[in-house]
């Protein structure tokens, strides 16, 4: 209620059609995301298996890491304001 009494939504219904709408895009994505994940994870046992291996380097794993989340914050949904 807090956001339709700052001015954010218009009603009620607005946020809650809007949030609804957000769910079910979730809820589409998800199995998508899921295949995406398990192929990820079948790419990496196939070089495993195949002996494509390389030194672990945290510095360099946190540094991507950090890399990625910083461009899927560029996409992320921005919150309504006044």
């Amino acid at each position: 209620m807090d956001a339709v009494e700052d001015g954010g939504y218009v009603s009620t219904g607005e946020m809650i059609r809007e949030a609804l709408c957000e769910r079910e895009m979730k809820r589409e994505a998800h199995p998508q995301r899921l295949a995406e994940l398990k192929a990820d994870i079948d790419r990496g046992m196939a070089d495993v298996t195949e002996g494509r291996l390389t030194e672990f380097n945290s510095r360099q794993i946190i540094a991507v890491g950090k890399k990625l989340s910083a461009e899927r914050a560029k996409f992320a949904s921005p919150k309504k304001q006044k």
